[in-house]
């Protein structure tokens, strides 16, 4: 018994399953009190031995009910004892970017900003510059595929309201707001 117990207290203090706990006991809970009010409204018109049921799952239902809200408030059983690890040992933060190679890719960023700001592909020849931004951008996505939401962040950046996009590129005109996701990563 003290291997299951244990075994079931690695998975009840996991964070990330607490509310699939809640609603594995508002289920049992919805049954249980569903039937004990069943046999209830049945011992009352028959056999009086069915109220012996009717309270067992009476019982079990109430302490159902108050498993539902256990997970949520981090209460017996689903708390962790000062001291105790249970087999699971300290938790270690999710792997993340590389944040050398990030402050890599910010700068080689700032720098194809520079460069196409300051004219150095020509006024109406962009293409070359629309093809280092997609290289670029393809190089942080990949980088930033540990970080889901940070990603989507990354990719959703659209030009400014104002931005004239004449022989601009709309990767160029996206480029500053992507350093920006950039810069707060850093940060």
């Amino acid at each position: 018994m003290g291997e299951r117990w244990n075994a079931f207290r690695e998975l009840a203090v996991l964070e990330e399953r607490r509310a699939a706990w809640s609603a594995a006991w508002g289920v049992l809970a919805t049954m249980m009190g569903g039937g004990s009010a069943y046999l209830f409204v049945a011992a009352a018109s028959g056999p009086i031995l069915l109220y012996i049921p009717a309270v067992l799952m009476a019982l079990v239902a109430f302490f159902a009910l108050y498993l539902v809200f256990a997970p949520l408030f981090g209460t017996w059983p689903h708390h962790r004892l000062p001291g105790k690890s249970f087999g699971l040992g300290e938790r270690t933060p999710a792997p993340g970017p590389d944040l050398t190679r990030v402050r890599d890719l910010l700068y080689a960023g700032r720098v194809l900003h520079e460069r196409f700001s300051a004219g150095a592909f020509g006024a109406i020849s962009t293409t070359r510059a629309d093809l280092d931004i997609r290289e670029w951008c393809k190089k942080v996505e990949a980088e930033l595929a540990a970080l889901p939401a940070v990603l989507g962040q990354f990719r959703a950046v659209e030009p400014g309201r104002f931005t004239l996009v004449s022989f601009n590129s709309v990767e160029y005109a996206c480029l500053s707001g992507r350093l920006k996701v950039l810069e707060a990563i850093l940060q």
